[in-house]
This record gives structure tokens, C-alpha cells and sequence, in this order.
């Protein structure tokens, strides 16, 4: 954790061993404790290594020093962790409870989902613009990992209350592009759900 005060965020560094839904995981715990996600990059090396940067805040803009609030995300990714499957909805739907209250601001910004696979040679590139919202990073990653699709590398920002997230991905088993057509329209629907809040995943 290194708290940023003046520039209202604070950056949280993860690094452990790539496993069956991590970076869900991590982004649920951050979901719950409750903290916002400015922005996120996500390396995974050869070793299997994984290495995830959050810049964050909390619920009000400011650089995270409460310790309440480090201890309740510490705690519950470390529940997580120690489980195969750990369903985060009940956690999360306190935190949003929690927020309800608030005033919320309303974003005028357009959803815009594309899957690319001409952008580079390797991977295959999946944007997703949308408004962003409590647990909207979990729930896409959650997705794409019950899609069978691995991250390689991610940029993931917060603008104005919008989600700019940008993945390279590949096929799990495969290690290569998702190249199938119909594969590809239902990973599109699957997103659009999600973004739109149509559906709420049950499982981690």
C-alpha cells in the first residue's frame, strides 16, 4: 500500500502465482472493502507469475488510509484465496447497500464492446467502454474466466465515472486467439449482459 494524498489515490501492488480466477478475486475484494479502481495494469510472466498495479481510492476520492478499509479487502482476499470457489455476491451486496444512500452521479457515456483480432499478431484484443459501477471489474473478469479466456495483459482505467478497460486475452486451452465466430458473439452477449447489469454472476 503507498497512500498518495495529494493526488487522491493510493497504488496497491499484488504478486503471486497465476491461479483459476486471481485477478476476480482481487478486483471482488476491492469490490467489498468497498474501494474504487482508477486503474489497473496486469503483467503475467512466463513463471506463471502474476503482477497486478491498482491505483484506488476510496468512496469519497481520496487516497486510501483507513485501515478498516485495507483490513476488510487483505481479509476477504485472503478468504478467497484459500478457496476454490467463493461467492462474493452476499459481500458485495452489502457494499452496495452500504453506498446506496449516497447520491450516485449519473455518466451520459455510451457502452461499446469490440473484440479485435487484427490489432496484434499473439492475442486477441477485447475493449469494453462503459459506465462504471460497484463490482463492474469483478463481474468481467469473472466472465471471461467462466469463458475459458486468459489475460495476458490489461490496461483498465476510470475516467469520469466511465470504465476504459482493455484486455489481451487467448484462449485458455488453447493458448491461442478466440478465432471462432460463434464463440466470439457469445462472449459479446455475455459482456453486454454484465456491462448493462442484466445479469449478476453467481459463482467466482
Amino acid at each position: 500500500w503507498q497512500a498518495f494524498p495529494a493526488q487522491g489515490h493510493s497504488i496497491v501492488s499484488f504478486a503471486n502465482w497465476d491461479r483459476p480466477h486471481l485477478l476476480a478475486k482481487i478486483a471482488g475484494a476491492f469490490a467489498v472493502a468497498p474501494l474504487n479502481i482508477l486503474s489497473v495494469d496486469i503483467f503475467v510472466r512466463g513463471d506463471q507469475t502474476v503482477l497486478a498495479i491498482f491505483r484506488v481510492c476510496d468512496t469519497k476520492g481520496r487516497a486510501v488510509t483507513d485501515r478498516k478499509s485495507m483490513d476488510v479487502l487483505e481479509r476477504t482476499l485472503r478468504s478467497a484465496l484459500e478457496r476454490e470457489v467463493f461467492d462474493f455476491q452476499p459481500l458485495l451486496e452489502k457494499a452496495r447497500q452500504s453506498l446506496s444512500a449516497r447520491p450516485q452521479q449519473e455518466v451520459d457515456f455510451p457502452t461499446h464492446i469490440a473484440v479485435d483480432n487484427k490489432a496484434h499478431p499473439v492475442y486477441t484484443l477485447l475493449q469494453i467502454q462503459t459506465p462504471d459501477r460497484l463490482g463492474l471489474l469483478y463481474d468481467l473478469l469473472s466472465c471471461l474466466g467462466r469463458e475459458g479466456i486468459s489475460i495476458a495483459l490489461s490496461r483498465i482505467s476510470t475516467q469520469n465515472g466511465a470504465a476504459l478497460d482493455t484486455f489481451y486475452v487467448t484462449d485458455s486451452a488453447t493458448g491461442g486467439k478466440i478465432a471462432d465466430s460463434n464463440r466470439i458473439a457469445t462472449l459479446h452477449q455475455r459482456l453486454q449482459s454484465i456491462v448493462l447489469n442484466e445479469n449478476k454472476p453467481t459463482d467466482s
